[in-house]
């Protein structure tokens, strides 16, 4: 459905704003060792070059508006708040049970974690992203369930 390539679904302009964007999201990352995990300041940006490219193309060819709060990706068509989520193993069962305890967690409350995430797997050092589906917060028993 919205599987995409790096290079050939998205211009050379929403490429140089996926760096520009990744670059200013590592700079903040570097400077907080709870966000760093252990990762070097390469492995950090190419992170966020992964997660830049999937909020840009929601943004650039499904008109998703950019969130410009902290730590956060964008906004839908209905101005709900959308996590964008890009993973290097194709079961996302681990990221949504992450997410799960982003969004029912007190210590998390303040992050005011989305109730709607979206999911890619892409495999490092390949430039295709394919889609796992919208997953919405369906309450404490539910956690997040596949909508699309």
């Amino acid at each position: 459905m919205r599987d995409f390539n790096l290079m050939e679904d998205l211009s050379s302009q929403d490429r140089m704003m996926i760096v520009d964007r990744a670059h200013k999201e590592a700079d903040d990352i570097k400077k907080k060792p709870s966000q760093r995990r252990g990762r070097t300041d390469q492995e950090i940006l190419e992170d966020c070059i992964r997660g830049q490219a999937a909020e840009v193309f929601m943004i650039s060819k499904y008109n998703y508006k950019d969130d410009p709060r902290k730590y956060k990706d964008t906004f839908n068509l209905q101005q709900k708040s959308v996590d964008q989520k890009v993973i290097g193993y194709e079961d996302p069962k681990w990221i949504l049970n992450k997410c799960k305890e982003y969004v029912e967690l007190a210590e998390h409350a303040f992050r005011k974690f989305p109730h709607i995430i979206q999911v890619w797997y892409n495999k490092k050092d390949t430039n295709d992203y394919i889609w796992k589906g919208e997953y919405h917060y369906e309450g404490i028993s539910k956690g997040f369930t596949r909508v699309c």
